[in-house]
């Protein structure tokens, strides 16, 4: 097993093998597989670990991931089909999911969901590849769930993550949106703020803009009177600029906005201070979900609620790791709680009085 295409230097034809590196070191094939193979790092003996690197280094071998595969059934791939909103926390997810696969002495194919018609054809060109498991985090392509799943088992475990979909029966693992926004609604009443904005997407296209409004329903109802006003955008920047030319050339204003995204916020936040020549936040509190890149920035300085990438990551990883390993899967949803990051867009004001 484990050729490596290289013409074998002690005979002068073919190519260098596991075998040939077990004679130079004067040891067993079996030893040379655990040597290169991940699952046995810090079991084998640093001597044997020594001898074997340093055949294989004299003959030029490098283990054949192929042979190895066919030899363990198992191809050593895991999936991804990354979202087509591919921003900052998708990137820095899917670098984090990469670096845990890569630690199991596992290798990812990765699918970009805006390429393919559905989740059909996805799952049928990694099914080619006989990848040993799949990590999902297309919110986009859950409504074809149901239709690719049925009563049919899958031929490979797979994980959902940042997507949710009531009837699959694999397992989710996703932020927990309404926990998120209750506290930010929660802090944001705090600050003084009674008449609310909240900037959301339209329901038919994200999953989690549901719960997001209905946690920060939650969170305002427990605190006090207040009014809430819903404007619907589409994620973008320019929607958020929109909208605040909207909301803005009307008499009443309001104090504080929350916007289900980054990037809508920001744009607001352009409009509000260019096209208004209001200040933030002397004349409105602001603050967003998501952390993407921007909000940090001194111009932004923008209160956010993060999403916790890392343990997202690490909480897939390890279900697919654990189904990989025999485990059964459920139809279960794990929530990771998010992380406010409080900024100067937010400061204490003193509230408005409702009207009845």
């Amino acid at each position: 097993m484990g050729q490596s295409g290289q013409q074998n230097p002690r005979t002068g034809s073919g190519s260098v093998t596991s075998k040939d590196v077990a004679a130079r070191a004067g040891v067993s094939v079996a030893s040379v597989c655990r040597v290169f193979d991940k699952k046995w790092k810090g079991r084998v003996s640093a001597k044997l670990e020594q001898k074997v690197l340093s055949a294989a280094q004299e003959l030029g071998y490098h283990p054949n991931a192929l042979a190895r595969g066919l030899i363990s059934k198992r191809s050593g791939i895991i999936g991804v089909v990354m979202s087509e909103e591919f921003n900052s926390f998708y990137f820095d997810l899917f670098c984090r999911m990469t670096n845990l696969i890569q630690e199991l002495g596992m290798r990812v194919m990765v699918f970009n969901a805006a390429a393919y018609r559905d989740l059909q054809d996805i799952f049928n060109c990694f099914l080619s590849y006989q990848v040993d498991g799949i990590i999902i985090t297309a919110a986009s392509l859950a409504a074809g769930f149901e239709s690719l799943k049925g009563d049919t088992p899958f031929p490979a475990p797979v994980i959902l993550v940042n997507v949710y979909r009531h009837s699959t029966a694999w397992p989710s693992v996703i932020c927990d949106n309404r926990r998120g926004t209750r506290e930010m609604a929660r802090y944001l009443y705090d600050m003084g703020g009674r008449e609310f904005l909240f900037l959301s997407a339209f329901k038919s296209q994200y999953y989690d803009v549901e719960e997001r409004l209905e946690g920060f329903r939650s969170g305002l109802e427990a605190c006090g009177p207040h009014r809430l006003h819903i404007e619907y955008g589409d994620y973008t920047y320019e929607s958020g600029q929109e909208i605040a030319r909207r909301v803005l050339s009307r008499k009443e204003r309001p104090d504080t906005v929350f916007s289900t995204g980054t990037r809508m916020a920001l744009g607001y936040m352009d409009a509000a201070r260019y096209s208004f020549g209001l200040r933030i936040p002397a004349d409105f509190n602001i603050a967003a979900y998501d952390d993407l890149i921007g909000a940090q920035f001194q111009s932004y300085d923008l209160t956010c609620i993060e999403q916790p990438s890392q343990e997202l990551a690490e909480k897939a990883v390890q279900l697919l790791s654990d189904a990989l390993n025999g485990a059964p899967q459920a139809s279960r949803i794990y929530r990771e709680p998010p992380r406010l990051h409080l900024r100067g867009s937010v400061s204490r004001r003193r509230p408005v009085l409702l009207s009845p």
